[in-house]
């Protein structure tokens, strides 16, 4: 599909996106290509996508697209090549404030696990420090921004066992970290994640046989792991939708043995913890 679109919630209405210089559109820097598995992020003022390939099978790419809605055509999408790093497909967004961080990602037959930064306000790139701990073979499945580092999540299958691996990097002076992995309850490829403001949760997945419905958190403050209750948890999934309203998580979607899910959950995250409850397996559409 080589089209976009913005909502706008106050007015319910959609307006569709500028053809010129658009990479979903036939005019645009992408010419007929389209864009998949690539990476985006809202700077506040921008859209900034980064990576993936093409619907062509070319890619992938590490052409940046920055796409601005109060800008008039042709200048709502300019694009930067000028990253240090290759592209990869799927690589992991965090944006600090005055910078686009991505990590991790993968190309054919083995994830990347390099990253670089991207400041909009002088259009430039800087390369990040890479850490051996993350390899060819390890799959890096949750990247968030805690204020102020980058907290990356990863899990490795050796010999039937997944090995989970943390690390945190200080942008500040390009270093990384270890984070505690004790009591980290099992975390598992296609799981959903949302950052609360203090913790990271993470909820369902694929361990590869099966999918679950566990959820766990991780507090970086205390650098410590709980593994929390899934009693009324939605349905077992992997690929689902995680939000945080400001006071609980809501699980939306998601596929169970390649068949899609319109379900959900939400669960309140207080001093109680607690599962909302399954949500109505329906939507209502205006």
């Amino acid at each position: 599909v080589l089209d976009g679109a913005r909502y706008n919630p106050t007015t319910d209405t959609w307006t569709g996106s500028y053809i010129n210089d658009d990479p979903y559109c036939s005019c645009g820097p992408v010419k007929r290509s389209g864009k998949l598995d690539f990476s985006s992020i809202w700077t506040g003022t921008e859209m900034l996508i980064w990576g993936g390939g093409d619907i062509r099978g070319q890619g992938p790419t590490n052409t940046l697209y920055r796409y601005s809605p109060t800008n008039s055509a042709p200048n709502i999408w300019k694009e930067n090549s000028s990253c240090p790093i290759d592209g990869k497909y799927n690589p992991n967004p965090v944006w600090t404030g005055t910078e686009m961080i991505v990590w991790g990602g993968f190309i054919v037959g083995r994830f990347v696990n390099n990253g670089a930064r991207y400041k909009p306000a002088t259009d430039t790139w800087d390369t990040i420090a890479t850490n051996p701990a993350f390899d060819s073979l390890t799959h890096v499945l949750a990247v968030f921004w805690t204020g102020n580092r980058m907290i990356a999540i990863g899990s490795k299958l050796l010999n039937g066992t997944y090995t989970h691996i943390g690390r945190k990097y200080n942008p500040a002076n390009n270093t990384w970290e270890a984070i505690s992995m004790a009591n980290a309850p099992a975390i598992y490829a296609d799981c959903a994640c949302t950052w609360t403001g203090t913790e990271l949760l993470i909820f369902g997945g694929s361990n590869g046989s099966a999918f679950v419905n566990t959820t766990a958190s991780y507090n970086p403050q205390a650098n410590t792991w709980t593994t929390l209750t899934n009693t009324n948890a939605p349905t077992p999934r992997g690929d689902a939708n995680a939000i945080w309203t400001g006071n609980m998580m809501v699980i939306w979607s998601g596929k169970n043995n390649n068949q899609p899910l319109n379900s959900g959950g939400r669960y309140v995250f207080a001093n109680q913890r607690k599962i909302g409850g399954e949500i109505p397996n329906l939507i209502t559409k205006k």
